[in-house]
């Protein structure tokens, strides 16, 4: 039974990894929210039109993509 228990448990390592994956998708979705709610801003500051101004989320949001697997693949 112990044996199964210590199979288990998380390594520091493992934890450290789990923290780092719960803490990118957070920081992802935190930022994508923060644009978003900045574009009737953008919009005004570009004098610009709303549909217009809402390509800016989808070229952070596709840099991302784009860039999130090569970053992760650094050591």
């Amino acid at each position: 039974m112990s044996k199964q228990k210590n199979q288990l448990r998380m390594t520091s390592g493992q934890r450290l990894m789990m923290m780092g994956i719960a803490m990118g998708a957070f920081l992802s979705h935190f930022t994508a929210g923060i644009v978003n709610v900045s574009l009737p801003l953008f919009a005004e500051i570009f004098d610009s039109r709303l549909e217009i101004v809402q390509w800016i989320t989808t070229g952070y949001l596709l840099a991302i993509a784009i860039l999130l697997p090569s970053l992760s693949s650094c050591h």
